[in-house]
């Protein structure tokens, strides 16, 4: 019998190691250890069906040395060692420290029976041989600690890594040192649930074939489960992780962290995921989700103390952060989903840039300092009853488009886009509380609508009423810039809504005192327009005004009713003269001067005279009114 195990120097640790070293992308493998075996291998794994250039992040080692051939000067034996330097190092050591019991095996790497094997993992974790923890590669039946206290003489690790574990609980249990289950196949359940580690939990490439639940653990040191696999459910729910956590590359199915507490720097990027659940969980530091791959991902009513960034993940399904509450930035560019649900979140910083969601990014009731939002493809962003403080969003050029700002509030906050974005745009009730409607692009887009923000692709059912305060809230918005031009045509646009409430009000109730009240407000409206704009369109006094003087300067003569110096004024006598004189006549008498050696022959001709007086002065006060709008314009 040999003095030590043999394990370590058999073809089964071999291919233990080499079933994960065989997953490793070349990307990684080239960058760790033959960068200058990039072009080789490129042209290994191209073919006619995947023509230069390759992604070698898509190829794996496996793919390359699924045989003993060597490949670019490089066997499969110098690929493992490289994964050793890589993943293995410092443990386990040349030799297995154990003894064999039986041929050349030690009890763990042997054919021991189970209850042997339980007993001899007692022991091994209550040695004072630091070596003796050192179970990598070994099969185990189900192993059961809970409720215990798993406590060594030292701090060194409990290392099972590459060991195949039957079933694992350390429910309610406390792990005083670290434990490693690196590249690990667990083939039954393993509860953690309510155990405590005091050191670290390293999980980095496990295999989990069954259910493996951890709620309410605490991890005291840093959870590494990158290239974690999971066939099954994994449940991390109130948990408190105290250290960094790495899920990166891993694949999960359905996953759940539920209330779970990460205080450190976390990453999931590259992750496959069916289902992930992280409902108000609690992030105090980096939380890093890129290229992400999955069903549908929750992080409703989660809270971000520190940047996020979600960038490229790809979802076919929802993206959801409802009533999220993000304190920094946070990166949503280049992802893809069916629907990205920010709706009552709070966010400081939102980039969402090349972003491609097939239906809806919902920002409704959501509070945002900052969007940077650019080649945004969706069929509807929505800001209802939202307040974006400020920012840039390019509206992309698509018919099929739809901005929803129902009772949104709008800061400081850029448009830029095609000259007609404004026409895929909802403005009802939407307040402008900073909003700059004098730049260019929006300058550009309101006269494309005419200035009807309400008249758009997306129009829903008319209300006049909403209307008129979708207006009145653009004009406030307008005068708190001092924009009065802008001002001054939505104020128009206001009172003509005002108008058409009138109207349904008349029809609805024509014969009451509400309906004579809407009469009068109808008629008193209609005319205020119809005469000044509603006092913002002096030159419409003015030409009504002209004409009014010369439609009298005609009506004196044709009556005869007008003489000067006692000869009646007729068209035909001298027609020229006798105009000239009348348009003098009614000018003056328009404008309350004087009427000269002019005398009045008919009472005609003095009703006429005195109501063109009466309207002279009139619209004299019009045009002072209108003239001093004109002028703070």
């Amino acid at each position: 019998m040999a003095n030590r195990c043999d394990y370590f120097e058999s073809t089964e640790w071999d291919d233990r190691r080499w079933r994960a070293a065989s997953e490793w992308s070349l990307d990684e493998f080239t960058a760790f250890a033959a960068e200058d075996l990039r072009d080789e291998l490129v042209v290994a794994v191209s073919s006619a069906s995947q023509p230069q250039p390759v992604d070698l992040s898509n190829f794996t080692v496996g793919d390359v040395w699924p045989q003993e051939t060597p490949v670019a000067g490089w066997t499969r034996e110098d690929v493992l060692a490289a994964w050793d330097d890589r993943e293995v190092t410092p443990d386990p050591p040349d030799t297995c420290p154990h003894e064999p019991t039986e041929g050349d095996r030690c009890v763990f790497h042997g054919d021991a029976d189970d209850e042997t094997v339980r007993s001899a993992v007692h022991e091994a974790i209550t040695s004072e041989t630091r070596t003796d923890r050192i179970l990598s590669g070994g099969t185990f039946p189900s192993l059961d600690f809970q409720f215990e206290r798993v406590v060594a003489p030292d701090t060194h690790p409990l290392v099972l890594s590459y060991a195949t574990i039957k079933e694992f609980n350390l429910h309610s249990a406390t792990v005083a040192q670290g434990l490693n289950l690196r590249y690990a196949r667990l083939t039954g359940d393993v509860s953690f649930h309510n155990t405590t580690f005091e050191r670290f939990l390293a999980l980095r490439g496990a295999m989990f074939e069954a259910g493996f639940d951890a709620n309410e653990a605490t991890v005291g040191g840093r959870l590494e489960a990158a290239r974690l696999r999971a066939e099954a459910d994994v449940v991390i729910t109130r948990a408190t992780l105290e250290g960094s956590v790495d899920f990166d590359h891993a694949s999960l199915r359905e996953a759940n962290f539920f209330g779970t507490r990460f205080t450190d720097e976390t990453s999931f990027d590259g992750a496959e995921l069916t289902e992930g659940t992280f409902k108000t969980a609690i992030f105090d530091g980096i939380l890093s989700f890129e290229e992400v791959t999955a069903d549908n991902i929750s992080f409703a009513r989660a809270r971000f103390d520190r940047m996020a960034t979600f960038s490229g993940s790809k979802l076919t399904g929802e993206f959801d952060l409802v009533g999220a509450t993000f304190d920094r930035r946070v990166l949503c560019d280049e992802i893809q989903a069916n629907v990205v649900l920010f709706a009552d979140a709070t966010v400081e910083s939102l980039s969402l840039d090349e972003v491609t969601v097939d239906d809806q990014i919902n920002l409704a009731a959501a509070t945002v300092g900052e969007l940077r939002a650019s080649d945004v493809t969706t069929q509807t962003l929505t800001l209802m009853a939202g307040t974006l403080h400020g920012g840039r969003l390019e509206v992309p050029d698509d018919d099929g488009f739809t901005c929803n700002l129902t009772e949104a509030t709008l800061g400081d906050v850029s448009f830029e886009g095609p000259p007609d974005m404004f026409e895929s745009f909802l403005f009802r009730d939407t307040v402008f509380d900073g909003f700059d409607f004098a730049t260019d692009a929006h300058r550009e887009a309101l006269a494309a609508v005419d200035w009807e923000i309400h008249e758009t692709a997306a129009a829903v059912a008319e209300d006049p009423i909403d209307f008129e305060t979708t207006y009145l809230r653009a004009k406030q918005g307008a005068d708190d810039q001092g924009d009065t031009a802008a001002a001054s045509e939505f104020f128009i646009r206001e009172m003509r809504h005002r108008r058409r409430s009138s109207v349904d009000a008349l029809r609805a109730s024509p014969v009451s005192i509400t309906g004579v009240l809407s009469l009068y407000q109808v008629v008193s409206n209609a005319t205020f327009d119809a005469l000044t704009g509603y006092g913002e369109r002096p030159g419409r006094v003015v030409s009504l005004s002209v004409g009014l003087v010369v439609t009298f300067g005609v009506l004196y003569p044709a009556t005869g009713s007008l003489a000067r110096n006692g000869d009646t004024l007729q068209y035909s006598a001298d027609a020229t003269s006798a105009l000239l004189d009348s348009l003098y006549f009614s000018f003056v008498t328009f404008s309350t001067v004087d009427y000269g050696n002019f005398t009045l022959t008919s009472s005609l001709g003095r009703v006429l005279a005195g109501l063109e007086a009466f309207l002279g002065a009139f619209f004299l006060a019009l045009l002072v009114y209108t003239l001093g709008r004109a002028v703070r314009l």
